[in-house]
């Protein structure tokens, strides 16, 4: 689920208990359906947009980027990788930022489509639209 910022109501409302989008909700809508076309490894499941959040289901065919392959291919008599953690002096040595091709790239990226899509639209310009992560 990707939330609105601080759960405003922005893309549409409901009535007679049927999702009306407005405009930006309508950009919301397109930049969903949109994002098989952008990346070729993902497919859609259902999806909703909602008047302050979207539910959708993103199926990945590859795991390019979305997992880490030795986790992919674990079995019951390897030896189980060591815990990494952010605390400690060390800390993870693992980059904080997202991997190519994984979710969060997915969704930064089509948050930011709407976003600058949306602020094209007087009543949105400058408006925060999503909450941070997702």
């Amino acid at each position: 689920m990707v939330v609105t910022h601080q759960r405003e109501c922005l893309f549409g409302k409901i009535e007679n208990e049927i999702m009306v989008l407005n405009e930006l909700g309508k950009i919301v809508q397109w930049e969903w359906l949109d994002l098989p076309k952008r990346f070729r490894y993902v497919e859609l499941g259902a999806y909703m947009v909602m008047p302050n959040h979207v539910h959708g289901i993103l199926i990945f065919r590859e795991t390019l980027g979305a997992t880490r392959h030795d986790l992919t291919n674990a079995s019951a008599g390897n030896t189980p990788l060591p815990i990494l953690t952010t605390d400690g002096i060390r800390g993870s040595p693992q980059s904080r930022r997202p991997k190519p091709a994984s979710l969060g790239v997915i969704i930064s990226q089509f948050k930011s489509r709407v976003k600058k899509r949306g602020w094209k639209i007087s009543t949105f310009k400058r408006t925060p639209i999503w909450q941070h992560n997702y």
